[in-house]
C-alpha cells in the first residue's frame, strides 16, 4: 500500500459528511492517450513503471485549474497504444490545493482491442474511494496478487464528500494544473530511467520537485 493510500485510509471515510448537493452538478471530462514506448521508472518509487499522458485532441499534458463540489462527476478515458499488464494502477490527473481529500463513488471499465475485460473478483475496482492531495484513481489488485491486461480504461466517478486532512468537510476543492500520468506495478513494459537532464535538475533542487511529488494523490477504497 503506497503512502497516498495509507494517508487517506488513516483519515477514516466514516468521519466525512457529504455536503448538500449543488443546484447543478458539473461534469469534468478527460480524454487521454499514452505511448507505452516512453515508459520509464522513477527511483523514488521502486517497483512502479510510468507513462506520461496527454490530451487526445490538444496534446496538452496538464489542464487548467477548476473548483470541485460534492455531486460533480468525472469522466476519464485513458487509451494506450499497446496492451499493458498490471497489478495496480496509479492514475494522476490534477493536484489539489491544501492537501484536500476528494471522496467519490467510482466505476471502472477495462477493454483490450475493443473487447470488454471483466473486472476480477479480487482487488478493488468499483465502489467508494478517496484521493488525498489531488485527483487520482488507483484500481487494482493491491494488496492481492493477480494481473489484468488492457489498452483502454474508462473511469466514471461522482464526488460524494470533500474534506481537509483533519476530517472537516469543505464546500469545494480547488484542483491545480499538474502533469498527467499513469503508473503500474507488475507491468510488462520495457522501461528507461528518468532522463538524465531531469535527474540533474532534481539534484540542483536538492531532490525536491518532480519525483518528490509524484504519486501524491493515489486513491484508496473506503
Amino acid at each position: 500500500m503506497n503512502l497516498g493510500k495509507r494517508f487517506a485510509a488513516a483519515c477514516g471515510f466514516a468521519a466525512f459528511f457529504a455536503l448538500s448537493l449543488p443546484a447543478s452538478a458539473a461534469t469534468f471530462t478527460y480524454d487521454l492517450v499514452g505511448d507505452t514506448s516512453t515508459a520509464y521508472t522513477d527511483p523514488a518509487w521502486p517497483g512502479w513503471t510510468y507513462v506520461d499522458l496527454q490530451d487526445a485532441n490538444t496534446a496538452a499534458t496538464s489542464f487548467p485549474g477548476y473548483s470541485v463540489q460534492v455531486g460533480d462527476n468525472f469522466e476519464v478515458t485513458v487509451t494506450l497504444n499497446n496492451p499493458v499488464t498490471f497489478n495496480s494502477i496509479d492514475l494522476f490527473l490534477q493536484e489539489a490545493s491544501g492537501t484536500a481529500i476528494i471522496w467519490y463513488d467510482q466505476t471502472v471499465l477495462f477493454s483490450l482491442g475493443g473487447v470488454t475485460v471483466p473486472n476480477p473478483v479480487t482487488g478493488f475496482w468499483n465502489g467508494s474511494a478517496g484521493a488525498g492531495g489531488g485527483l487520482g484513481f488507483s484500481p487494482g489488485f493491491d494488496p492481492d496478487p493477480g494481473t489484468l491486461t488492457f489498452d483502454k480504461v474508462i473511469i466514471n466517478a461522482v464526488v460524494t464528500a470533500l474534506s481537509n486532512p483533519f476530517g472537516s468537510p469543505v464546500a469545494s476543492v480547488e484542483l491545480l494544473p499538474y502533469p498527467t500520468y499513469i503508473g503500474f506495478t507488475g507491468s510488462n513494459l520495457a522501461t528507461t530511467p528518468i532522463p538524465g537532464a531531469l535527474l540533474l535538475m532534481m539534484t540542483a533542487l536538492g531532490g525536491l520537485g518532480f519525483v518528490a511529488r509524484r504519486r501524491r494523490a493515489a486513491s484508496t477504497e473506503a
